[in-house]
């Protein structure tokens, strides 16, 4: 199965690069990953089939349900375009394959670390990759976007939130002890290098939270305070070389970067307000994006659904692009997640969204309560869970696929992780009250009407972790 992951993986950080940056290979091959995404789905359907198992808790199913009922009243309610809604589609159900995969078969530990091990080969491959655009491809441009690596055009700040997800894995393992701080510290900083020359300003709020973040969610820590002295003396060292390497490359044309967050402008292209004019995209804020959602899906009475996946976003192909987009095209609805959600699936996605996120935040916190291999990437996950979710105001989130693909995998492999344990420990409490069942009934609390036990690995609620 790690086949499978591996291809994925590889065109993610591979496909778009090649065929839209260097152009060295037909442009319809950066569509390989859907492809994979397809084919994953039907390898979902056999396995199904096949072992009649899911390991998947109700609450996920009925997500899921209501998420597809919710994309269905849109389009029928709106009449939407089946062209229309097949590209919008491919926004919102892309990755879901990832998502059932873990839930029908069980990843080894050892097939988690191996893929752990490719993504991180693949982000640490971006370093010379970014500084060649930085300082030889694109050395004359005064500006870091362009600085992407190997995840395509245009996407520098994809590229930054990728590494930071990794640096919070790293964290993660050096805080569990399952990364010594040798090992963990210079990969940090590797990781960290190419953020600091493609002006991705979210960094400086990133970093800082994914850094010290898991020392407060980890359970009965041991030496917290020592480590979270050492982890804030390397944000500091690391955000220090950030503020240098930021100066050095923009020179005099905005300023110090201390000076502009002095100013206050330094986030000013998030919300322009009166700055916006009604003939250009490019012009709207994600602030103002978000305002101008809530207010047309209002006037429009689509407040509910929404006005039907794919029916507010931009294409390609004329025929392809949404009605809704095309008239209101200059209020940017699909500038970020938060404001393409909105438009397309109403506050009913809205709250689908944030109930996932909300799954997925708990089920991480109690695996991550653990000493396990597990526990200590449950750890990482929180910090990440909650970086996607704060996305949503910054970029158009699951729109892109390198996030959207890796982000539903892990969350699969989380949900399915916490299900199983869950489950593990339900049978065993059941086959431990059938084997005395006089012992199990004297020693139950009264209180909270739960089995106490002395030995822990007959403890039930203990198992659920």
């Amino acid at each position: 199965m790690n086949v499978l992951i591996f291809a994925t993986f590889l065109s993610l950080f591979s496909m778009d690069y090649l065929a839209n940056n260097l152009e060295v290979i037909p442009k319809r091959l950066f569509l390989i990953p859907e492809g994979l995404a397809a084919a994953t789905m039907i390898i979902v359907i056999l396995l199904g089939i096949s072992r009649r198992q899911l390991f998947m808790a109700p609450k996920y199913a009925i997500f899921l349900l209501w998420f597809l009922l919710a994309i269905v009243a849109g389009l029928v309610i709106n009449q939407v375009d089946p062209l229309v809604a097949i590209s919008g589609m491919r926004i919102y159900l892309k990755s879901i394959p990832f998502f059932l995969l873990p839930m029908v078969y069980s990843f080894s530990e050892k097939q988690i670390k191996w893929q752990l091990y490719f993504l991180l080969a693949l982000c640490l491959t971006q370093i010379p990759v970014t500084f060649y655009q930085r300082f030889v491809q694109y050395a004359g441009l005064p500006t870091g976007d362009v600085v992407g690596g190997t995840l395509g055009v245009n996407t520098s700040g994809i590229l930054s939130v990728i590494l930071i997800f990794g640096i919070a894995i790293l964290v993660a393992m050096l805080v569990k002890k399952r990364l010594s701080a040798w090992a963990a510290i210079p990969l940090i900083l590797l990781l960290f290098a190419p953020t600091t020359i493609n002006e991705t300003k979210v960094v400086l709020l990133l970093f800082p939270f994914v850094l010290i973040s898991p020392i407060f969610f980890a359970p009965g820590i041991r030496n917290r305070g020592r480590k979270l002295l050492l982890l804030s003396v390397i944000g500091t060292i690391f955000m220090l070389g950030f503020f240098i390497m930021y100066d050095l490359l923009q020179g005099d044309r905005e300023g110090t970067l201390l000076e502009r967050m002095k100013s206050g402008n330094m986030f000013s292209y998030m919300y322009k307000q009166d700055q916006v004019g009604k003939f250009s995209e490019l012009e709207v804020g994600r602030f103002d994006a978000v305002a101008y959602a809530m207010g047309k899906i209002s006037d429009t009475g689509n407040s509910i659904f929404g006005v039907g996946i794919g029916n507010a976003s931009p294409s390609n192909q004329a025929a392809l692009e949404g009605e809704y987009y095309k008239k209101w095209y200059w209020m940017a609805p699909a500038k970020v997640m938060l404001s393409r959600t909105l438009w397309e699936m109403g506050y009913v996605g809205i709250i689908l969204y944030g109930a996932l996120f909300l799954f997925l935040f708990l089920d991480a916190k109690v695996l991550a309560k653990g000493d396990d291999f597990t526990a200590a990437f449950a750890l990482g996950w929180l910090p990440i869970t909650l970086i996607v979710a704060g996305s949503f105001v910054y970029f158009s989130t699951f729109a892109t696929i390198s996030i959207s693909h890796l982000f539903f995998l892990y969350a699969g492999y989380i949900a399915s992780e916490r299900y199983q344990r869950q489950s593990q420990a339900l049978r065993d409490s059941e086959q431990f009250k059938r084997s005395d069942p006089r012992r199990f009934a004297a020693k139950i609390n009264p209180n909270t009407k739960k089995p106490v036990l002395t030995s822990l690995h007959q403890r039930p609620d203990n198992m659920l972790s």
